[in-house]
């Protein structure tokens, strides 16, 4: 049997004072192939305990939010940018062109 291809998702979790950051981040083959982030904030005096409110997304190297503009949208994805930079000290980010061949047509 030969082993052509290693696929490992990992979780983290970052918490602020204003909001809770769940990221799922995906590793192909020692290189960082994507990260989702979904960000919640902290909700008192409800039945829930947290509101979601977004997420930032990075696939290859391309990062993508779905976020409401308002005066935490940037402290939001600093936050998540600093996740994904401690990510990358470990796992490298997925070169541009690794799969660029695979799917051209001929």
């Amino acid at each position: 049997m030969e082993i052509t291809n290693t696929i490992v998702t990992r979780s983290a979790v970052q918490k602020t004072e204003g909001a809770h950051y769940v990221a799922e981040y995906v590793e192909e083959n020692g290189k960082l192939l994507r990260m989702q982030c979904n960000i919640y904030q902290p909700v008192e005096d409800t039945e829930l305990s947290e509101k979601y409110i977004g997420s930032v997304y990075l696939e290859r190297r391309m990062v993508s939010c779905s976020l409401n503009f308002d005066d935490s949208t940037a402290e939001h994805f600093e936050v998540v940018m600093g996740m994904i930079g401690q990510i990358t000290e470990n796992i490298p980010l997925l070169e541009e062109d690794s799969h660029q061949n695979e799917n051209t047509i001929r």
